[in-house]
């Protein structure tokens, strides 16, 4: 699953991707219509279990995890981790 959205105050882009496999998925992204800053940002959320969750024992089982990736040239590669929610930040000249 996917969707995408742009902030146009912020000038923020912002593409979201569900996988719902048990397998790492790997997306190439082009997007068209801004001119965007080389570096952005992807939050993940996600697990090693389908079937885990928080507890007061293991409050950080679940969690989003940022990290930085960047664009080369006007695409974007990134790989989906299994069960997981991400959203990827692009910024662009407004």
């Amino acid at each position: 699953y996917a969707s995408a959205s742009s902030d146009g105050s912020t000038g923020e882009l912002y593409i979201k991707f569900v996988n719902t496999s048990k397998s790492a998925k790997p997306v190439r992204i082009a997007p068209e219509g801004y001119s965007f800053q080389k570096m952005g940002v992807i939050e993940t959320l996600t697990s090693a279990g389908l079937y885990d969750y928080n507890t007061i024992e293991k409050p950080k089982l679940i969690y989003p995890v940022e990290k930085q990736i960047s664009m080369e040239g006007k695409k974007l590669m990134v790989t989906l981790d299994p069960w997981s929610v991400n959203v990827i930040v692009l910024k662009y000249k407004k």
